[in-house]
């Protein structure tokens, strides 16, 4: 939780640095941002070749049961 002295508006304390976590974890945002911005880009101007989207093909079965396996433990240890 943040306490300061004097009260801030939201966009403030939005925008307020110091104390703040924003500048230790900025420079890895930005980085795996461009990460994903390159291999975005290489994938739709096909740089990998003809059949990446058949091989990049995500379900959503393995992440939805992961989810709830993750909820449901999380529920059940705070009774």
């Amino acid at each position: 939780m943040i306490v300061k002295q004097k009260q801030l508006g939201f966009f403030q304390l939005l925008l307020e640095m110091r104390g703040s976590i924003v500048p230790a974890i900025m420079p890895k945002v930005v980085f795996f941002t461009c990460v994903a911005v390159f291999a975005c880009l290489a994938l739709s101007l096909n740089l990998f070749g003809k059949n990446t989207s058949e091989l990049l093909r995500l379900e959503f079965g393995p992440f939805t049961a992961l989810g709830k396996a993750f909820l449901l433990s999380f529920f059940e240890s705070r009774s």
